[in-house]
């Protein structure tokens, strides 16, 4: 983590409480569990879990060494005799929250991007969403190891900065370095948006000049993949022609790693090749009837094509494991193949059929466009 350590923890008070007291649970930190973790809001988890990193590799370390005894951090109140103890016990609340988050998976997310936020973002006692919405973020570039990222803020001739992040299934937690509080980001097909936490209204001391509860709900930072940038102004097609075949990649082939699997949402992927992978599945752990299940799936695999930069994929080699989970490989590529059938195009052709469902090639962003209306649906009142 950076930031001075002085400052941070004697200002901590406006999360502390949250964080410490009620990180994911809702009740005290001392009684988390690797099932309390496993059923927390995705970016809740984050959130406890870089609060842990900050107190084991800042605050405790400072406690230990610095003249301030005791040293007051929200709820608690820490002595440097207490230092073992809250060490032992934050390491144990980390190991929990950690196993969880690799259990639970995650989205790859690593990528460089440019941002565009709401004016409110200038409000909400951001440095990095400030510096956004006031023109002067050249890229941001997110870096991930396993569910731990970085984002690095280039600012035009200031020089990065750099802000620790965690991954939970398709949520970011990213830590306000200035506001002490954390922002949630969401993977949204190949964007992220991200969302300053409004909780943190609860703990911050009206002396400290708290924004407004309006001007946190209305700020929101877009972090658009750079390669997505003409694709993403383009105009729609019109109902007589395809799109165009060039769905830009969020990610780089560098970071795609053969054999090195990978943990998303609701699978676990292996890199064949730079255009292919081998996916792994458990079907009893999604929810719904079996067409639900199917559809859930269909999404993340346009979702993953997507984020890989391709306009089709198909799936073959599907087999059933010893273990009930389900495997096979998703072929990726930038145009249909000959001799396939195209699945989902914008104009409406009819399939054989008598079509291998492993001949059929799927338009990526035909396919996200269907599944955006099937999540309106179901989240619109009947």
């Amino acid at each position: 983590m950076t930031g001075p350590p002085g400052i941070r923890a004697l200002s901590m008070s406006a999360i502390a409480l949250f964080l410490i007291a009620t990180p994911i649970t809702g009740v005290d930190a001392t009684e988390t569990t690797a099932e309390s973790a496993l059923a927390a809001p995705a970016g809740d988890l984050a959130q406890a879990y870089l609060w842990t990193e900050y107190m084991l590799e800042t605050v405790l370390p400072y406690a230990e060494k610095d003249r301030v005894d005791p040293l007051h951090v929200g709820s608690e109140t820490i002595t440097r005799k207490d230092v073992a103890g809250q060490r032992r016990l934050y390491k144990k609340r980390n190991k929990i929250y950690r196993e969880a988050m690799l259990e639970r998976g995650k989205a790859f997310l690593a990528g460089t991007y440019r941002a565009e936020a709401t004016e409110s973002c200038a409000r909400v006692g951001s440095f990095w969403m400030s510096l956004v919405h006031a023109g002067m973020v050249s890229e941001i570039k997110i870096d991930q190891q396993s569910a731990d990222a970085t984002l690095t803020i280039d600012i035009k001739r200031e020089g990065s900065h750099s802000i620790e992040a965690a991954v939970v299934e398709s949520s970011i937690a990213i830590s306000e370095e200035i506001a002490e509080y954390y922002s949630v980001g969401e993977s949204k097909g190949v964007k992220i948006i991200v969302q300053p936490d409004v909780r943190v209204l609860g703990r911050w001391h009206e002396w400290a000049y708290p924004p407004t509860r309006e001007d946190i709900l209305d700020c929101r930072v877009e972090l658009i993949p750079i390669g997505l940038k003409e694709s993403a102004q383009a105009p729609q097609p019109h109902a007589d022609e395809k799109p165009a075949t060039g769905v830009r990649p969020a990610i780089s082939q560098s970071d795609i790693q053969p054999g090195v699997p990978i943990s998303h949402t609701i699978f676990v992927e292996t890199p064949i090749d730079d255009s292919s992978s081998r996916i792994v599945i458990d079907p009893r752990k999604l929810q719904g009837l079996a067409v639900e299940k199917s559809l859930h799936t269909m999404c993340e695999l346009a979702a993953l094509a997507a984020k890989r930069g391709f306009a089709y994929y198909r799936t073959d080699e599907n087999v059933r494991l010893p273990d009930g989970r389900s495997s096979f490989r998703i072929f990726f590529y930038d145009s249909p193949p000959e001799g396939l059938t195209v699945a989902g195009t914008w104009v409406y052709e009819r399939p054989r059929m008598d079509a291998d469902p492993t001949e059929l090639v799927i338009g990526t962003q035909d396919y996200l466009d269907f599944c955006r209306i099937l999540r309106n649906r179901r989240l619109s009142p009947e």
